[in-house]
Parts: structure tokens; sequence; C-alpha cells
């Protein structure tokens, strides 16, 4: 949905007119799934912070607010290419796109990530897993615990960043 905010400078007509629609059935086996390769960001407390054992329980807290539908809905108000994923959010006053998306999101039986943008460029790229991923499309019955422990292997063997 991220697009929607990329229009805002066009003005509401064309944000208007901006609409979505999920990737067509292919007519394989794999369209029954119904799944969506969207991002779902969250918010995490890291266990290595320096700081930890004197903020955690500040910490807790700011995460226990920013999982409150009320207080996700002041998001998605202020970056309205966003739905919230609190039940308890009130998704009343929701736009067209994120109406549509909440309905989309909500029929999907299985949800991805984006790998280029929630990696390395030097792992998902095509010397990684690019190539993995097109190697197990090839043959999606070989070994697993191999096939794994390939990619592993070259996640191992990237340079420190």
């Amino acid at each position: 949905m991220f697009v929607s905010d990329q229009f805002k400078t066009a003005g509401q007509t064309d944000l208007d007119d901006l609409d979505f629609f999920p990737f067509p059935d292919l007519g394989t086996e794999f369209d029954a799934e119904k799944a969506l390769d969207a991002p779902i960001d969250g918010f995490m407390i890291a266990s290595k912070s320096p700081n930890l054992s004197k903020d955690l329980d500040s910490a807790k807290a700011f995460l226990e607010y920013l999982g409150k539908g009320k207080t996700q809905i002041i998001f998605t108000t202020a970056a309205p290419g966003n739905i919230a994923a609190g039940k308890d959010a009130e998704t009343s006053n929701y736009n067209a796109l994120q109406k549509k998306a909440v309905e989309l999101i909500s029929g999907a039986q299985k949800i991805t990530q984006f790998l280029d943008r929630d990696t390395r460029p030097d792992f998902a790229g095509p010397n990684a897993m690019q190539a993995f991923l097109l190697n197990f499309l090839k043959d999606p019955n070989q070994d697993l615990d191999k096939f794994l422990k390939t990619i592993q292997d070259a996640w191992d063997a990237l340079p420190p960043q």
C-alpha cells in the first residue's frame, strides 16, 4: 500500500483514481493458496541491547502502546497507505484503498515478506537467494535439509556489514 504515499503531491483527484489488485491466478495448483507478498512491519525489543536491563520496562510499555488499535489509527491516519494490524483498531474512517486492502488481506490464506526489501542486497540477489529459489522451483522434491544448508552456508560466507 506504500504506493498511495507516492501520489500525495499529485492531489486528491489522482489519489481517488488509484487502485490495486491481487496478482491474477496462473492456472496452476498454487492458485488455491491465495497468498500475498506484502510487508508486515512490526516493532520489537533487541535481546542484546546495551540499555536493555535499565530500560526494559519502558520498552515493554512502549511496545504495548504501539500495539493498541487507537495508536495504530493515529499512524494510519497520518500515513494512509498503511492499515492497522490490531483487531481493536477502529477502521470506519479508512479511505477506499485502505478498506480494499483490509478486504484483500483478510481473504489471504498466507502472507509472505518481500525478500529484497527485508534482507541484504548481496543475499537477495542473483548469486544467492534468487538462484536458490530458482533451483527449488526446478526441483521442489530435492533434499530440503541439504538445500537449506546451502542457503545457510551462503549466508555465513557473506562479509560482515
